[in-house]
């Protein structure tokens, strides 16, 4: 359905996250003007001086639970990319997690149904933990038709004793459903369609200065965690930790599925590179930039993980196929995300 020109205004809500600032980067680049929301004034600024691009506009969308609170936001754009998400700890009661996640989505889909007087797409970001089951033991490829309803059935099962993970997944699956749910109970009053993004843990450079390790997004933080460690636990050093994509793949992303029109009704996953401890401690001391700047990683035993068998996969082509996605190499990420670090003084 989409069919999105350049010169046409899109919103990215989130606009200055990590996702949403390449989101709104790579827009403006391609012609089109953004306007993105934040929660407050100053995020705005710092975002408009970091992107320096007169076609740039921000919205102030203070609490993103509020009925009505993209009312505004969504007036006259031809688009939606939706990257905003609740900040909050796993810990406790799993619906003061999942609720406002929900509740999220649910309230931008209210007010582009209501407000959306030109919406031809929106694209949300999702995640793979919306798909995968770390209960499986064996090996298994993950499509756009798996859902992962055991992290629901712990939470509805165990409530507050729920592990955080549990808690965290089954936030992003909720959410999700919420908006495929919203999707297929309007489809026959509204005139947009959806497509939704569910990428692997991002790495990469950041557009937006870093002052602390978790300011760009909880993925970053996973890695700084990794280097930072002084003296991390040996035997853990060739176990699988996750999938991984570089932002900029994760940006391309979401743009190509506002912008392409057989994308609409599809779930992209994409976490094209499996992640061990010991092959990114080897990319760091091989790195001559991260040298030179101090930083090291733990040694271990370098080239072990190299040929270990996939735990698991993703189906990425119909992210190939349909969206024109190639993956970039994912030791370039590395390099970049840990230099950020660097450059704002938190490593070495």
């Amino acid at each position: 359905m989409s069919t999105i020109p350049a010169g046409s205004k899109v919103l990215v809500t989130g606009a200055n996250g990590y996702f949403g600032s390449w989101v709104s980067k790579l827009l403006l680049d391609r012609g089109y003007f953004v306007r993105g929301t934040v929660r407050a004034a100053p995020k705005g600024e710092a975002l408009k001086a970091a992107l320096k691009h007169p076609n740039f506009e921000y919205i102030v969308v203070g609490d993103i639970l509020k009925s009505g609170a993209f009312d505004d936001a969504v007036k006259d754009v031809d688009g939606i990319v939706h990257t905003a998400a609740p900040i909050l700890s796993p810990e406790g009661d799993p619906e003061e997690v999942i609720g406002p996640a929900v509740k999220g989505t649910q309230t931008l889909l209210e007010s582009a149904k209501s407000h959306g007087n030109r919406l031809k797409r929106i694209v949300a970001t999702s995640s793979v933990s919306a798909v995968v089951e770390m209960s499986r033991q064996t090996f298994y490829k993950y499509t756009e038709a798996d859902w992962n309803d055991n992290c629901v059935k712990e939470v509805n099962e165990r409530g507050a004793g729920a592990t955080p993970l549990a808690k965290y997944n089954a936030s992003k699956a909720l959410a999700e459903r919420a908006l495929w749910d919203f999707a297929e109970a309007n489809k026959n009053s509204i005139s947009f369609d959806f497509a939704t993004v569910l990428p692997s843990v991002t790495w990469g450079p950041v557009l937006l200065p870093l002052s602390a390790p978790a300011d760009s997004s909880a993925t970053l933080l996973y890695l700084w965690n990794f280097i930072k460690n002084p003296a991390p636990d040996s035997s853990t050093f060739s176990n699988y930790f996750a999938n991984t994509v570089d932002i900029r793949d994760v940006a391309d992303l979401h743009v190509e599925a506002l912008l392409r029109p057989d994308a609409g009704g599809h779930r992209f996953l994409f976490g094209p590179y499996p992640m061990y401890p010991q092959f990114l401690y080897d990319v760091v001391n091989r790195s001559e930039t991260l040298k030179a700047r101090g930083v090291t990683a733990a040694k271990g035993n370098p080239g072990a993980v190299d040929k270990l068998p996939l735990p698991l996969e993703f189906d990425n082509e119909p992210a190939r196929t349909i969206l024109g996605i190639t993956p970039r190499p994912i030791e370039k990420a590395i390099v970049e995300a840990v230099t950020a670090f660097a450059d704002a003084g938190l490593l070495p």
